[in-house]
């Protein structure tokens, strides 16, 4: 965590909006790295302080990061302008009147996007093909990347919460109290304890495909294809030899009901899906964390 930390310290300097994409994805990496860590009960009350004090600066941090990536959308869009000037012959460019008002609304609203510093400051129908494109960039970054990072610190913030309660108490408060905005709602966040179903995937032997008819005529039909393969392209004798094996593992998912404290945001959709993992399509999208014991 703290190698991530250190990481993100140059990249929070930067103007440009890929370091601000990036900045944001290991943010989220962080969070469940720190979640797991909880998972794993190796967290005591002095490193619980330090996460809940490090994920309320990160939050902090955000509208400043925001801004900066706005103004690097903004000075891309620019410069693409300013490069599609300098390559266009001054010949077409004396004799084409239209295309003088075209730069000058497109540099005009690229040249605004530098004093907004919130993407609500954004005009909502911009006029131009280069603001337009800015326009799409901002509002996903607006409207989804910015609240779901939002929304993963402030989940993972209410578990260090509930690990420092549990370590006081011996057990997760039934119920949380004061729970943080969900950005996608405007509601609290979701807190719940008890019965949750999991699944989880196991590598095992791989039973079924060894007797199953289906997939040892799959195998023949593999066979003869990679006898044809071998002939054109000169594949050796040890890869096809080894690609006519028919699988003796796989991945094996299986579902058990645990005991758990879990946290969530209803993510971009604002549909909650508190079922078990993958199991409903309107669970796909929420930003969630859980603890079991």
């Amino acid at each position: 965590l703290r190698r991530i930390d250190n990481l993100c310290v140059p990249l929070m300097a930067d103007y440009n909006e890929v370091s601000g994409m990036v900045w944001m994805a290991i943010e989220q990496m962080r969070a469940t790295a720190m979640c797991r860590i909880i998972a794993s009960g190796l967290a005591d009350e002095s490193w619980l302080r330090e996460q809940h004090a490090i994920l309320l600066e990160k939050e902090r941090q955000i509208p400043d990061v925001h801004r900066r990536m706005i103004l690097g959308y903004a000075a891309g869009m620019m410069n693409m302008l300013d490069t599609l000037v300098e390559n266009t012959s001054y010949a077409t460019f004396l004799f084409a009147p239209e295309s003088w008002g075209l730069i000058g609304r497109e540099g005009a609203v690229l040249a605004r996007c530098h004093c907004i510093s919130d993407f609500s400051d954004f005009p909502e129908h911009p006029n131009g093909i280069f603001a337009a494109m800015l326009s799409r960039s901002l509002r996903i970054l607006g409207k989804k990347k910015i609240p779901q990072l939002v929304a993963t610190l402030r989940v993972s913030r209410c578990l260090v919460e509930a690990e420092q309660a549990r370590l006081k108490t011996g057990s997760f408060p039934s119920a949380a109290v004061n729970l943080p905005e969900d950005p996608f709602t405007g509601k609290p966040l979701m807190y719940a304890v008890g019965d949750y179903e999991i699944t989880e995937e196991h590598f095992v032997l791989n039973e079924e495909e060894e007797n199953d008819e289906t997939a040892i005529a799959i195998t023949k039909e593999m066979q003869k294809m990679l006898k044809e393969m071998q002939n054109k392209l000169g594949v050796t004798d040890e890869w096809a030899k080894e690609m006519q094996h028919r699988r003796k593992y796989a991945f094996k998912t299986q579902r058990r009901t645990v005991k758990a404290v879990r946290i969530w945001s209803v993510g971009p959709d604002g549909i909650s899906g508190d079922v078990p993992e993958g199991n409903s399509r309107n669970s796909r999208d929420d930003i969630r964390f859980f603890v079991t014991f």
